[in-house]
């Protein structure tokens, strides 16, 4: 059985029968697969509008007050933001707009509660998520 070399020793012996390849240059959408040559920053820490961290549901901060899970706010989901999109119009008393991560919060929303289960909201989100499946409710896209 042959000797055992070091993971140093392996390393150093395949390094040795390989060359680095030249870097070339090549438009963002033919880059998919390939190895940047130089380490990439990028000028901000994060997309340079609000946005939803989770997916959730924006609408305005006020109708949320009164929400307990004895009297869970009702609440229809005029709309559906996915990333890339945006809502341009007004969330309307009693509305909100179901988003998805990333998308940019409308401008007439003050919070969006994620959609999960979160426990100061709960009842909301249950009573939001009957509302967006529910064929007696209407859902714009």
């Amino acid at each position: 059985m042959p000797e055992m070399i070091s993971v140093e020793q392996a390393r150093d012996l395949v390094l040795s029968h390989v060359s680095q390849l030249p870097a070339e240059t090549v438009p963002v959408l033919d880059a998919a697969g390939r190895v940047a040559a130089v380490d990439l920053k990028s000028d901000i820490d994060i997309s340079p509008f609000a946005h939803a961290a989770m997916d959730g549901f924006a609408m305005r901060a006020a109708q949320l007050q009164s929400a307990s899970p004895e009297s869970p706010v009702e609440l229809d989901v005029i709309a559906e933001v996915a990333a890339g999109d945006a809502f341009e119009g007004d969330i309307p008393e009693g509305a909100c707009v179901r988003i998805m991560t990333g998308a940019p919060l409308p401008a007439a929303a003050e919070t969006a509660p994620q959609n999960a289960e979160s426990r100061p909201y709960a009842a909301l989100m249950r009573i939001a998520t009957r509302l967006l499946t529910s064929s007696a409710r209407s859902t714009v896209s």
